[in-house]
């Protein structure tokens, strides 16, 4: 996984999964922005509000995948959630942890919740990388679940 300026490291590194959710960099590195949408091998989670990346090209242009995911706390459509009413709010949701220390701090172990922002997009990464270890480790188990089952028949 990769976030903002590091895809010129695509060369050295192998990464599937990029994202960009600060608006000001799909304003100031259009350069970074082309190479990353030409890269058919590459996911990449951005939010709603990352629609300016097809405004500033053409959508032929984009050859990634594109992902969108959402900041829990401010959803489009939705009033932002408050700091101070973030237990209120998520407190009682399963998949979204609460900082004991920090009360305007949450993390998401499902990203249909949402993504939490802790003022750095390696935050959001954390996040989704963790829901789709999980996805894939559950995949991966229903497979060997069946497939140890059919052995048995």
């Amino acid at each position: 996984m990769s976030v903002n300026g590091a895809y010129v490291l695509k060369g050295q590194l192998d990464f599937q999964l990029y994202i960009i959710v600060d608006i000001n960099f799909i304003d100031r590195r259009a350069d970074i922005l082309q190479a990353i949408i030409a890269d058919s091998e590459l996911t990449m989670f951005t939010t709603l509000y990352g629609k300016r990346i097809i405004d500033r090209s053409t959508l032929s242009a984009v050859c990634c995948l594109l992902a969108s995911i959402e900041d829990a706390s401010h959803r489009i459509y939705r009033p932002k959630v408050p700091d101070e009413n973030m237990e209120q709010h998520f407190g009682q949701n399963p998949h979204i942890h609460l900082s004991a220390t920090h009360p305007n701090i949450a993390f998401s172990t499902d990203i249909s919740n949402g993504v939490f922002n802790a003022g750095t997009v390696v935050f959001w990464a954390f996040q989704i990388l963790l829901f789709f270890w999980f996805q894939v480790a559950v995949y991966r188990w229903a497979r060997h679940d069946q497939f140890s089952s059919a052995t048995l028949l």
